[in-house]
This record gives C-alpha cells, structure tokens and sequence, in this order.
C-alpha cells in the first residue's frame, strides 16, 4: 500500500475521533441516521460508520454478520466501515451493543489536499489529464463484486480499477467530484499519485551502474551478461517479465514469499514491465536455490546453494552468490563460516556476497552494548567473502542496518549499497517497495556481474580472481562516515565507475609469499594527484571452528613515498567500548584483517615503494592481489546524467557526480539546446553532498546536457540525454488470430513512436510507425500471450522512456461484422467409463458470438469418427460478445471400444472468420473397475511438476483414475506430490498415508492459477456385491484463501453433486471426509472429486487414501454388541470379551481410512490380541465376515 492509500484509510482515523467522543451509551433508535432509500442500496446493501461501546468479539461479529451487518474495515475508536442489510429495520439494529450510526459526507471521505484543491480552485497540474479532468483515485468497500462495481462506474471516465485492492482511478470535471465522492460505493478519494520517483533508478546511479552500461553508441556495454549468479532466498521466483529467458534454472519446488523476487530484480531485472525498474546487472543469468532449504522434511541450517556450489561452480559457473538471509545472532567462527572461507579459496572465481543484517540497534554481546557486533550470522563474518550494510539514496546508514565488528574485531560490513526504499520486482509481474541490508546486498552482487562482465572481455573470457575484484570494489568505493574504514560503512559505498578504472587500466598485480619473506613493488603515481588508494588482499586460509582470532596467514603492507615518508595502513580500534569502536581510522599495524589499506592525500609524484612482508604465514605461500587508485587533483565528474537518458517531464531524478574532498560547494546547470544555453538548477549545493534531486523540465528536447561546477573545475554530461513524455493509455484494440493493433494517447510534439514487444530476453523494438496505432503482425494470438510496449520520439532526436508493458493474453478478439466461434465442447468429457453402459452421450457446446452484430439461426454440426454429420440449427438470436449453451437434439452413439474422435463446427454464412468455427475431442474409454474395500493411497502414482504454470502442467495417473482435459472438461490437472507444496503458509508437508515426507498425495498447485476447478474421475466402483459401504477420504485444506472441495457420484447415467463438501481453511493437518454409499448399493458407480482452488496462491487443496469399505463410518457404530474391548485407549494388549455362542466369529482390524491391518478369529470367551507394533491412532474393530458390526479403539 502506497503513502496516498494509507492516508485513505487515515481521514477515517480523523473523522471518527472527532465524531466519536461519546461511547459510554448505548444507541438509541432515534440517533440511527434514517434508513436509507433505494438510492443508497448496493447489492441489498448500504453503508455506514459504525460505532460500539465495547470492541466486539469474534464471537459478536458472527453474530452481527448473521444479523445483517458485515463489518469491513477497523477504522478506530471501536468504529467500523460496515454493510448493513436493507431489510434491517430501526429496531433491529437498536438491539445490538451500538454507540453511534453515520453516514459519511463527502467531504469527510475526500483527503485534505483533494478538499484544499476544490476550495481553493487550484488542482496540481499532475492530477490534470490533457481534456482537463481531475484524476480522482478511489476506494470501495471488499464487498462489492468486481461485475457491480464495473457497472456503478459506467456514468464515469474510468481509467484504472484493481479488484485485490479495491482501488480505481476515474477522471471527472471539477463539479463533478463532491457528486462522485458522494456515490454511496466510495469510501474515500484523493488527487491521483504524483508522478512516481524511480526508486530503482536511484540505486543504480547511486552504485554509478549506469556508468558501466552507458545509453549512448560507444559507451560502456557493461550490463552483466554472460555472468552467473546464485540467488540463494525464500524459494522460487517470479513469474516476471523482468527475468525472461535468464533465470536458467531453480533448484527448488517451493513458494515462499516475494522476498527472493524483490532481491532478484535488484540483481538482474531487465525493467521490461517498467523501463525505470531495471537491476543493477540487468544482463545477467540467475540460477535460484532454497535458502535454509526442507532436507527430508525436515527444516535443518542447511543451504541449498552452497551444498552445491561445488558442482554448480563449473557444470554453470556459478561465480558470484547472493543471499540476503541471516542465521541468528554473532555465531563466532562457525562451521559454515569455514566452508565457505574454503569454497572462497578452492574456487577462484567465486565470490560470496551477504546481507549484513538488519539488527543495527541490537545487543548480540560483543561486550560493547547495543548497536555494535551486531552482524546477523556466522557465515557473513567469513573472511573471504563480503557483508553489505544498508545506506538510502543519499548515502545515510539506515539505523536498522547491522554493525561490525565481527565476533574477533574484524571488518565487517566491507562494503554499504542502498538498501533502503528499493523498488523492485515481485511475483506476477508486479513491482514492491522494501528496506534492508537484503536489498543492499543484491546491489553489491549486480554491479559485480558488471565488473565481471568487463574483466572477461578484456581478459579473453576468463573469469576474474574473486579475491581481485573484492580487493577493487573496497578499494575504490566513496568513504562514507568516519574518515577511513569504520564499523558502519565498511570500506564505504560500492561505486562502480571507479571500480571499472583498475580493471581497464591494470592498476593491478598477483604475487604470493612466504612466512618472514618480504618483497617490494613499485607505484609510478602521476603528477596531480588528489589522493593515491592502496590496497592488499588475500583469500586466507578458513580458521579452526570457533577460533577466537580468525586470521590464520598475517599479511603486512607499508608504502614508501619518494622522499622516503613511510606510510602504515589504516586500523581500528576493536576494543568492545562504544567510544572505541567509533573513533576514527588511525595509521598502525593490523593484525586482525585478510586487507590492508593506505591512502595518501596530496602524494607528491613519482615512485611509491609497497612493502610486503610474510608476517605470520603458516599456510604458504599465499597469493596476494594489489591494487590501487588514482583520484586527480580537484577531482569532478558528472555521472548522471551521462549521456542517451530519456527523463519524463515533472519527474523526479537524481543527478549525480564524485568528487575529491569537500573544498567548495557545487554549481548544476542544464541546456536544452546542446550547451548553447545554460539554465540556473541550483548555484550552491553542499560541498559534502553529491546528488541532488532534480525535476526534468517540461520543454521536450533530445539536445539536453547537465553541467556540475566546483570553483574552475567542471564537468558536463558526455553525450545528449532527452526530455521527452511518455505514452499513456496503450491497449489492445482487436486481436485476430495472426495479427493485432495497439493504440495510445497521441503524444503532443511526437514524430513517430517506437514499438516494443517482449523478445527472449528484452523489450524489441518492432517498428516505428507515424500516428498512434500500430497493427502487429505475423502473431499466434490464438496459441500465445505477448507483452507490448510503446515510447515517442521528437524533434531534436528525442527519444522518449517506454511506457509500462501491456500483456495481452491468449486469445482472439476481431472486429469482423460477423463472427460465430465454437467456444468449447462441454459434454460429453474426454474420458468414457466402462460404467457408462450406454454408448448414446449428449454433445453439447458453447457458441459464442465474438463479432460486432447479432447473429441469428447458426447452423451447427458434429460428427463421430469422420462419420456423418449431424447437423441442427440454434434458433435464436446471439447478441455480439454473447456465448449460450447449446445441446444437441440428437445423442452421438460412440464406440464401445477404443478412442472416439468427436469433431463440432458452426457454419454460419456470413462468417468472415472461419478459424475459430471448430473443435474437436478425443475420446478414450476407461474400462478400469475396481469393487470395495479398497484403498488408493497414491503410492504408485509417479510424482507430476510442480511449476507455477496453471493448466499447462498436464499429470497423467495410472490405476484406473482419470484427470480430466485442461480446457475442455476442467481448468487443471490434480497433481501426484510429496513433501512439501511450493509456497509457505499453505498445502501439506507430508502426505496422510503412510504419513511420510516421502509418501505420494494428489494437490492442487494454485500459484498463479486462481479460481480453477480440476475433476478427478475414479475407476468404476462396483457396488452390486455389497451390503454397505462407506466412502473415506483424507483431505487437507490449509491456508488463508482456500477454495472449496467436492464428491460427486456418478449413478444411474446423471452426476449427484456433493454428497461431501468444504470450503475454507480447515488447518494445517489432515481431515477425514466421509460418506455413506448406501442410497448407491447394487449399481456401478464413479466418484468425481472436484476442487476450486481460491483466489490468492494459499489455497494448495490435498487428498489422499480414498478408499471405499463396507465397513461402517467412525460415526456409525453399532450399539447392540455383545462383544466388547478394553482397555480403549490401549498402549499394546487389547481383550475381546464374546459371548460363548460367538466363538469363532471372525474380526478385522481397519485404520481409519478403511485400510485392513490384521484379521482373525475369536476363540474364546476372552481373547487377547497383541496390538504393541501399531502406531498410535485410531482403529476401527469389526466382528463377522463382512464386518457388519464395528468397535472403535484407541492406540495409545
């Protein structure tokens, strides 16, 4: 929920606590407002603020709904947004517990600025479309159906509505809005959203990836592609656009929240749904993993990705990993910590990069009090690998974000990235906004695919020493806090335009050395340099678990000007005192740290000497990485804009630069006309600061440029950027099987526009077309969903930012006058039981009329296996866009054998469009039969997919039971699983019988599919031999937005629906569905379960041990025995206690899904049946040969 829609919901706060002041009464019925009249009815409803003297309770809710009034939102002040039935009278609503009954007005359901604009006459220029009409954002109350409200909002310009949040967008005139706010359906109202900031956007050019994948022709190319990461999170991810064709593969089958999708997209998102939107690699290929991961059902610290980096690493190279997860508290040198210092040194490419965490003001006990030594987990204080702190757009630490040291006074965080407010991707192609070192160390991960991508071009292809690149991204990032490395920001933020500047010029080296040895290199430092960055690195050897100093090989490094000053590295104090860990950086000798850096301020030119000595090496020799970094004498640099952007005017950007020291504040200016002309943005920003947030004007130009000035120094963007509007409106007008048209709102000062459709991996542009409608061609609109795009371009070569994608799915809509389509075949199904007896089925369609005139009369047609047609005729007109049922007169007489091929068509004579006129069925015929007391617990069934790709996934299931056809009979397929589901929060972990994480159940996988109803069909059950018969079935229906279940029995040629059903969440466990088959005794039937999944992913329905027994139900006992058992509970021995003349009466033993367990005989009096290897539970006892008289018991 964005800010604008919290404050909705905040004006109610308001309203009702001024209004509500007196709640020590009860109402009485003349305070009710009047009923109102049918003007204010919805749906048998109206709506009102309620208030009651008490909150009620769950119990008095129920109640109230019963009653007639459903309450919908809390507001405050145990008041309540409610429906209230219209057949309540006064009276009635007097008897309950209320304080106070209103009516909302107007103007208490608009916001304060929406009020302060129509009283002041004086409406934000954003909130005014190009006709002049006010944007009005509004909410509706959770009850009302998506049809009713679409028809209420018929008299207005509705643009957006979005039924999951009950929120819509309409455009009125001025006079027009108290009228709207007033519609009974609104709740509140507000001025349209300002034009958003692109929050990505700033993150990217904060961390300068943008400089490494420069817009314009000859730049920087640098994007990530060809790199691969371990994404290692909460399962899987998507679906988005935003990935297409470069998530190579996902390890896992499990749904676990958007919190791996939002880290992805700052990865590697493309920005194809949102042009602004794009990662930080948005190039690269992601390889996914569990994160903790399920190992045999059991949650265990166990890491999915890096169990198998190993193999991963060179079967995928897999070189860069990302896991934004903790693991507790400062676990010490842990186990994983060493491993992972190992993968770091067996694997040369790869490189480990984590969240720091998010326990910033905590007390983890490193002895300094709250908010240090705070690092959330073992593995992120390994030595060879990074942790990244949370810092927001404009460079501040974010307090959440967690504090070094590391449990032994180590650096950590290394390194800071924006972590706070990052818009990106989540799962169905939307886009969130979330705060956290897990957002920052994406960040870090991304501009490595970069740099990466870089080394290997220039590298021929090979990868880079990931000890190199760590020593060059600390090296190089902007210092941030404390003058030198601090416990708050590491090294400081990554910047990516310095980090490339090592790669490309070399100012690099590789060396190893010995215990005590000690060897020299040489820096020429040229002349006007402002500062001189040093730094060594090595990959150390992993330490002994637990080990209470973690640095095995010491490593000393000292630098030697011309004139022979020696320079020491910075160190910090690690002593646990808050002062202490807050002091600045001094010169000295570290023995803690696996780097070592020194700077130099104003170094005079010429030969450095860097000393490196094999202090303490135990493990040799051990390689080293130098490196090092020239900033010039009054360093300044504009890096964004930098060349070939597309702003949109009003929008917010940041423009950014670097800059050496703090001596003199900043100048920023901008031309519109190639640096002809300069035009004043500010003349004294901060001499600290390094952004500043800029609104791109609203001349429309591609000859933009931005000028940054300190003192005699400055810089200007080096290539042109544009200003240019974006699309609004893009839609599809008509779709015909191989061909479509999109149009949008003409764009004033547009040449042409470019338009984008969704390649394999990007945005393509297609074609550039003059006005503002395009015909795509050369389509499979009836088989495939696409996704579009559209941008403009202008005078000046202005090049404007795309709109945001459009998805058009499957399916055609063409304009023809005239246009009769055979929707489906809705009877007879796909499958035929041998139950079935007769060979004579109805045939019966959907006609739908998808063009633009009434269609009257339709002649219509079957045949059966190429055979003669039986053509009828729909009398009766069909209106445009209309479908109607119809069924032929004339039954289809099938094979009793074999396959039917069922073939319908339309043939009406003015149809222009012939290709949607037909389709056909295949038929098969099941002559599986099975007779009672079975049970079909899945156990041999093979495992089906369990992807996020609804009625695609088709599961075949052997033994006689039938999915029926996606598309045709159903809308998906039950599927055979074990374990656990694919999302949190909903489906089983372990299936009924046997009860294992390992034993099969049949599911429904509702990510991505909601609302879709999947039948399954038994073999024939073959009743006639029967006396009684039960039907059990295990189901399981956990999670918030569960749909329903049904049993449905096929008898005597017509489906009896529901005989069980359940609807809701029942729980996290297993439940018992029951029903007697009597009525059905001496037929052959079929069972049909039907499930529906819900409307949100939490809504993963099981079954399992279907069985059909002829015993009695738990709920049927006899009562009229003459046999009885005890003890009942029993933890082993049962005795069976018969009458004389029952000896020899046979008995069996049934779990309580009908399954036989034991069977025997009585022999005497008193019979003892040893019962200890049954598991605990409960039994069913039955005494005779069909079991016609039934105990139940208890094992303990």
């Amino acid at each position: 929920m964005n800010q604008k829609s919290i404050a909705a919901i905040i004006i109610f706060t308001i309203f009702c606590t001024n209004l509500f002041a007196q709640i020590n009464k009860t109402i009485s019925i003349s305070e009710i407002d009047a009923i109102p009249d049918s003007t204010e009815w919805i749906n048998g409803h109206y709506y009102r603020h309620i208030q009651f003297v008490t909150l009620p309770s769950d119990q008095q809710q129920i109640a109230l709904s019963n009653g007639g009034i459903k309450l919908l939102y809390y507001i405050s002040s145990n008041t309540y947004l409610a429906s209230v039935s219209t057949k309540l009278t006064r009276e009635q609503i007097n008897t309950f517990q209320i304080a106070l009954i209103n009516k909302v007005k107007a103007s208490d359901k608009m916001l304060s600025e929406l009020n302060e604009a129509i009283t002041n006459n004086q409406f934000p220029a954003f909130s005014i479309n190009s006709v002049g009409k006010i944007g009005i954002t509004f909410t509706y109350p959770n009850d009302i159906p998506k049809p009713l409200i679409i028809n209420l909002l018929n008299p207005f310009e509705i643009t957006y509505l979005n039924p999951n949040s009950f929120r819509g967008t309409v455009w009125l005139s001025k006079n027009e809005i108290v009228k709207f706010a007033n519609q009974p359906f609104v709740i509140a109202a507000e001025l349209v959203d300002d034009q958003p900031v692109p929050e990505n956007n700033r993150e990217r050019t904060n961390h300068r990836c943008n400089w490494l994948a420069q817009e314009f022709p000859g730049g920087r190319k640098y994007n990530g592609k060809g790199v691969n990461v371990m994404l290692q999170d909460d399962g899987i991810i998507g679906p988005h656009i935003d990935y297409t064709g470069r998530i190579v593969k996902q390890y896992l089958n499990y749904y676990g929240g958007n919190h791996g999708s939002h880290v992805a997209g700052i990865i590697m998102g493309a920005g194809n749904l949102n042009a602004l939107s794009r990662g930080m690699g948005w190039g690269s290929n992601l390889y996914v993993y569990q994160a903790n991961y399920m190992s045999s059902g059991n949650l265990g610290n166990s890491w999915q990705g890096f169990d198998s980096i190993y193999s991963h690493y060179k079967s995928n190279d897999v070189v860069i990993t990302s896991t934004s997860y903790g693991d507790g508290g400062d676990a010490g040198y842990s186990t994983l910590t060493q491993s992972l210092d190992k993968q770091n040194r067996d694997m040369d490419a790869l490189i480990h990069v984590f969240s720091a965490g998010n326990s910033g003001t905590d007390d983890f006990g490193y002895g300094a009090g709250a908010g240090w030594g705070n690092i959330t987990g073992g593995h992120k204080q390994s030595k060879n690998s990074i942790a990244v702190g949370n810092v927001d757009y404009t460079d501040v630490i974010n307090t959440t974000s967690s504090r070094g040291p590391a449990h032994d006074g180590r650096l950590k965080p290394e390194l800071v990235a924006v972590g706070t407010n990052v818009t990106s991707t989540t799962e169905l192609n939307t886009y969130a906004l979330k705060t956290g070192t897990s957002m920052a160390c994406p960040a870090v991960s991304g501009t490595l695919t970069e740099l990466y991508q870089a080394y290997k071009k220039l590298n021929g292809g090979l990868n880079p020493p990931s000890a190199l690149m760590k020593a060059i991204i600390m090296n190089t990032a902007d210092d941030l806090g404390n003058p030198g490395p601090d416990f708050i920001y590491g090294y400081g933020r990554i910047n990516g335009r310095k980090s490339i500047i090592p790669i490309e010029q070399n100012l690099y080296l590789v060396d190893s050395i010995s215990n005590t040895a000690t060897k020299k290199h040489n820096i020429a430092v040229p002349k006007n340099t402002g500062r001189v960055k040093i730094m060594v690195y090595w990959h150390d050897y992993p330490a002994a678990i637990n080990a209470g100093v973690a640095l095995v090989n010491d490593i000393k490094m000292q630098v030697t000007n011309p004139i022979d000053t020696l320079f020491n590295p910075w160190i910090l104090d690690y002593y646990p005192d808050a002062t202490n860990l807050n002091s600045d950086a001094i010169r000295g000798i570290d023995i803690r740290n696996n780097h070592e850096q020194i700077t130099i301020d104003n170094p005079i030119d010429g030969n450095y000497t860097v000393s490196i000595n094999g202090s303490n090496i135990p493990y040799g020799p051990q390689k080293y990485y130098l490196s090092w970094y020239f900033e010039p004498l009054n360093d300044l640099v504009l890096t964004y804009p930098n060349g070939g952007e597309s702003f949109v005017p009003n929008f917010i950007y940041n423009i950014r630069w670097d800059a050496l020291g703090n001596a003199g504040n900043f100048k920023l200016e901008y031309s519109n006309d190639n640096g002809a002309n300069w035009k004043l943005i500010n003349n004294s920003i901060a001499a600290t600061q390094r952004y500043y947030d800029w609104a791109a004007p609203l001349t429309l130009s591609g000859k933009y440029l931005v000028r940054v000035t300190r003192g005699t120094t400055q810089d200007v963007s080096d290539v042109n950027f544009s200003v240019f509007s974006w699309p609004a409106n893009v839609v599809v007008d008509w779709a015909c099987p191989d061909s479509l048209q999109i149009s949008w709102t003409v764009i004033t000062g547009a040449t042409s526009y470019d338009v984008f459709m969704l390649g394999s991996e990007y945005m393509d542009s297609i074609v550039n077309v003059k006005t503002n409608k395009a015909v795509i061609r050369n389509l499979d609109n009836f088989n495939k969903s696409y996704w579009f795009s559209v941008r403009g371009r202008g005078a000046q070569n202005a090049v404007g930012l795309r709109a945001d994608a459009i998805f058009k799915s499957a399916g055609v809509q063409c304009p023809s006058v005239f246009d009769v389509a055979i929707k489906s075949i809705t009877s007879p199904q796909n499958v035929i039981f041998a139950c079935t007896t007769n060979t004579a089925v109805d045939v019966e369609i959907l006609l739908e009329n998808p063009g633009k005139l009434p269609v009257t009369d339709i002649p219509v047609s079957y045949s059966i296996n190429g055979g003669m047609a039986i053509t009828e005729k729909y009398v009766g007109t069909l209106a445009s866009k209309n479908s109607v049922n119809y069924k032929f007169s004339t039954a289809a007489i099938l094979k009793s054998t074999g396959i039917n091929k069922v073939k319908v068509w339309a043939s009406y004579p003015s149809d222009a469009f012939s290709s949607n006129d037909t389709q056909t069925l295949k038929i098969t015929r099941n002559t599986a039969s099975i007779k009672p007391p079975f049970t079909e617990d899945f156990e041999t069934f093979p495992l089906c997919l369990t992807l996020a790709d609804c009625e695609s996934t088709i599961c075949n299931l052997p033994n006689g039971f039938e999915n029926l056809t996606n598309g045709q009979s159903d809308d998906i397929d039950w599927r055979t699983s074990e374990g656990l589901t694919t999302s949190l929060n909903t489906g089983p972990a372990y299936d009924y019988l046997p009860g294992t994480s390992i034993g099969n159940y049949l599911y429904l996988e509702a990510s991505t599919c909601y609302e879709k109803t999947a039948l399954l069909l038994s073999p024939c059950i073959d009743l006639t031999d029967v006396k009684k018969a039960v039907l059990n079935m295990a189901y399981h229906m956990y999670g918030s937005g569960i749909g329903s279940l049904h049993i449905d029995i096929y008898s005597k040629g017509q489906w009896i629906d529901d005989v069980f059903t359940k609807s809701g969440d029942q729980g996290n466990q297993w439940n018992m569905a029951q029903a007697s088959l009597t009525p059905y005794i001496g037929q052959i039937i079929n069972i049909r379960v039907r499930g529906i999944t819900g409307a949100t992913y939490y809504s993963d329905i099981a079954i399992d041990a279907l069985s059909i027994t002829s015993v009695s139900s738990v709920l049927e006992m006899s009562s009229n025995l003459e046999i009885s058992i005890f003890p009942n509970p029993t933890s082993g021995e049962l005795n069976i206690n018969a009458p004389a003349h029952l000896l020899g009466t046979t008995y069996s033993i049934y779990d309580c899904v009908g399954k036989r367990i034991t069977e025997g005989k009585i022999t005497s009096s008193k019979t003892l049946l040893d019962l200890e290897d049954l598991s605990e539970g409960l039994y069913l006892i039955g005494f005779g040969n069909r079991s016609e008289q039934v105990l139940r018991f208890i094992k303990k």
